[in-house]
């Protein structure tokens, strides 16, 4: 597969973010399908690649890009609202 976006050094832009990721992806789906990722210790033309792609758009990411917080129930807490739930269910005549 073909490097692209080699004098690249850093994404200010959102339409090469966009165009970045859609190239990271294509990477990624191409070495791992060829088994270049295998190997985590392995250092190769591919993890390279990855690294500093991946690198760039995280970096864009932090500066450009607002995500809202992501919100979840602990776990711990979810099983402890089913117990109350189910021990405090009224009894059915049935």
């Amino acid at each position: 597969m073909k490097i692209q976006f080699e004098k690249l050094m850093e994404i200010s832009a959102l339409e090469t973010y966009d165009a970045a990721m859609k190239y990271l992806n294509e990477w990624v789906d191409y070495a791992t399908k060829n088994g270049y990722f295998e190997d985590t210790n392995v250092e190769n033309d591919y993890t390279r690649e990855f690294s500093r792609i991946a690198g760039m758009c995280a970096d864009y990411e932090n500066i450009y890009l607002k995500f809202k917080n992501i919100k979840f129930k602990n776990p711990l807490l979810v099983t402890i609202e089913k117990e109350a739930q189910e021990e405090f269910k009224p009894a059915s005549d049935g």
